[in-house]
């Protein structure tokens, strides 16, 4: 597996790659370039248009492993700020696992951040709630999940984020906008160059970008297929 990375900025430039088959009888893979980022305006092969599928102060970790619901927050371990819930991961056995834009705690409802959330687990479904806009790029670092549901409110995801995607399954990805919804928001990731970052965070990015280059995680749209005007419940 690769190292969890997190997102970069998005760069103006637009690049075409290859041509998009709804068919899926031609493959294409994509190539990661260095220090830009660029939409993916024109192709993602496997996508599979035609069969749409039907106040405390911060009260700090909890890793109690607990059996039941699968978006239950007894079964995440997470962190509490304000009144922000940090989720970090889902540490009990379940099929799929939903992240819930707002969680209960002690009787105190919280808004969810999803941004360092990693789906390590023996889970193999993940579902994401309509309203969060992003996630970490190595949220599937490590995880075995190869069915993720996207809501329409994401405002960007990464090839390499799906590049992650690769535990031998043919990966699933459903979406609940359209084709042309989620042409918009797949984005190109283009790392930096180690010798263009100060040390800090952007520097550790950079390094864990060039290692993963240096083992292969990329992302190939031969191992991925593509549901359009998805729904929650065709992973549940």
């Amino acid at each position: 597996m690769g190292i969890a990375l997190s997102n970069s900025d998005k760069d103006d430039n637009e690049e075409e790659i290859e041509n998009l088959t709804d068919d899926k009888d031609e493959v294409t893979s994509p190539i990661i370039e260095e220090y830009s980022q660029e939409r993916i305006d024109d192709s993602v092969d496997g996508l599979n248009v035609d069969e749409p599928i039907n106040e405390e102060e911060s009260q700090g970790v909890t890793d109690v492993k607990v059996q039941n619901k699968n978006g239950d927050i007894d079964n995440f371990r997470y962190g509490i700020e304000g009144s922000t819930i940090y989720l970090e991961e889902y540490i009990a056995d379940a099929d799929y696992v939903e992240l819930k834009t707002t969680y209960t705690v002690d009787g105190i409802e919280y808004l969810t951040d999803i941004s360092e959330f990693n789906s390590r687990g023996s889970y193999t479904k993940l579902i994401i709630d309509e309203g969060f806009t992003e996630v970490s790029t190595g949220i599937f670092n490590g995880s075995y999940v190869y069915k993720v549901f996207f809501p329409k409110s994401m405002t960007n995801v990464y090839d390499y984020t799906l590049a992650y995607m690769h535990n031998g399954e043919k990966n699933k990805i459903y979406y609940a906008g359209t084709k042309e919804e989620w042409l918009n928001i797949f984005t190109r990731y283009k790392r930096k160059k180690v010798s263009d970052t100060e040390f800090g965070e952007e520097w550790g990015q950079a390094v864990a970008d060039k290692l993963n280059e240096m083992i292969g995680v990329e992302y190939d749209s031969s191992n991925f297929e593509y549901f359009f005007s998805a729904s929650p419940d065709d992973l549940k």
